[in-house]
């Protein structure tokens, strides 16, 4: 039976002085025992494969054109125009020409468009609302000065109307007196208008 190199190893044999006792002698190639198992199952793992290559080629070639062809890569859609973007407080504020409080001032007042929230804490502005509102708020000057000055007399009612109240808080309350009280000073002032009331003699 030929050499298999499975069911064969080589191993060098030593002399009995050692290897360096002389020169080493050329490997001899040794059978190694197959069991029967291992011989069968070897078999079986062979025509296994032989029977899958078989299958392989008599089934029919795949049609080009479907699978096997790559598609072409698929272009991304265009930017869309973003001509009206989204401005936060900060954005709108300058975009206005106002100040940070100055802005919030009018939001309150009616004067700015009230925000859309995108997030919790996030109020945006679309520009084409600020530009309405640039537009509709736009006056002459002497306009302008005579809002400046009933805006200033407002204020100035405003506040003298609170002076008004705090005066008034501030002010003593009148004690309050009982009936006890309230009959002791109604009988001495009807004594008081009786002796008026008598001539001297």
């Amino acid at each position: 039976m030929p050499a298999d190199p499975i069911s064969a190893w080589v191993m060098p044999r030593i002399p009995e002085g050692g290897i360096l006792g002389g020169n080493v002698p050329e490997p001899v190639a040794q059978p190694i025992p197959v069991s029967p198992a291992s011989r069968a199952a070897r078999s079986m793992t062979q025509r296994v494969r032989k029977a899958a290559e078989a299958e392989a080629a008599k089934a029919p070639a795949a049609k080009p054109g479907r699978k096997q062809a790559a598609k072409p890569a698929r272009a991304p859609p265009p930017p869309l125009p973003n001509d009206d973007p989204l401005l936060n407080a900060d954005e709108a504020a300058e975009y206005t020409g106002q100040s940070y409080p100055s802005f919030w001032r009018g939001v309150a007042e009616g004067r700015f468009p009230a925000p859309t929230y995108v997030a919790a804490k996030a109020p945006r502005w679309r520009r084409s609302w600020l530009d309405e509102a640039i537009e509709r708020n736009r006056m002459l000057p002497r306009d302008a000065l005579a809002l400046r000055r009933r805006k200033k007399l407002a204020r100035e009612k405003a506040a003298e109307k609170a002076a008004k109240a705090a005066a008034k808080a501030s002010a003593p309350k009148p004690r309050r007196e009982d009936s006890r009280t309230r009959l002791k000073r109604e009988r001495a002032q009807e004594a008081a208008r009786g002796a008026e009331a008598t001539p001297p003699q």
